[in-house]
């Protein structure tokens, strides 16, 4: 083996210590993602966030059902129903409140599905 430069043991030693610290940080690299992967298994939901706007909105809005010809709503945990006019205007003035207690099993039925399609 011939002797080398000063110049040339320099950059071998470089280059060593290059290849040395290349695959340090892979190996770091690899243990810092297996321990994320351990700690953080489980999976979080996000919250759906509204702005300060639409929760203004939604707190004087009024979702209605529309069904045979008859409007339906809830304000204060009361159901109310009121009869559509020929041009698509809803007689509040005429509204009723809905007796449960009063309605057919079949009815019930058609008016849970009512609710459910205002609630959602």
């Amino acid at each position: 083996m011939q002797n080398l430069s000063p110049l040339q043991r320099l950059s071998a030693c470089l280059i060593a210590i290059n290849f040395f610290a290349i695959n340090l940080f892979v190996i770091i690299t690899s243990l810092i993602q297996g321990n994320k992967e351990e700690e953080f298994s489980v999976s979080f939901k996000g919250f759906s966030r509204k702005s300060q706007l639409c929760k203004i909105l939604d707190e004087g809005t009024v979702r209605v059902a529309i069904q045979d010809n008859s409007a339906y709503w809830v304000v204060d945990n009361i159901l109310y129903t009121a009869n559509i006019s020929e041009d698509g205007r809803i007689l509040n003035e005429n509204a009723k409140r809905v007796n449960v207690f009063d309605l057919s099993e079949k009815e019930v039925d058609n008016l849970l599905s009512i609710i459910d399609t205002i609630s959602s």
